[in-house]
């Protein structure tokens, strides 16, 4: 799991909690979230999203943008980072964060014997 905000046309918003899927290549951002952010459209079109176990009447439909997030830890703040990620038109998905733009920026710690994982991200 991850805490983030996304950046706004007047701040953040509020705190999040997010899943994070390092099996996803891609951010997957529900519409009640995203629709507050400052969005930068990368696609014009809608396309399907297909995930696990989703056939072609459950799947999803979302547009690629870019949006500015902060990743929350207990004692400090992320550096603002720009994340490609799919807008889903409606709130039928979780908030996830794939890997590309975070986990390729991010470095993501986990010790599956003490069940203990988390981000780090450089001071500065």
């Amino acid at each position: 799991m991850a805490w983030l905000r996304l950046k706004t046309p007047n701040g953040w918003t509020a705190t999040y909690e997010a899943i994070v899927d390092t099996g996803s290549s891609i951010t997957v951002i529900p519409f009640s979230i995203w629709s507050k952010a400052e969005i930068n459209w990368l696609s014009e079109h809608s396309v399907k999203l297909y995930g696990l176990g989703s056939t072609e009447e459950t799947t999803v439909q979302g547009k690629l943008g870019e949006i500015t997030a902060v990743f929350l830890g207990e004692k400090q703040v992320s550096m603002p980072l720009k994340v490609k990620a799919y807008l889903v038109e409606d709130d039928s998905v979780p908030l996830l964060i794939g890997f590309e733009d975070v986990l390729t920026k991010l470095k993501l710690v986990s010790n599956y014997k003490s069940q203990v994982a988390y981000l780090e991200w450089p001071s500065s």
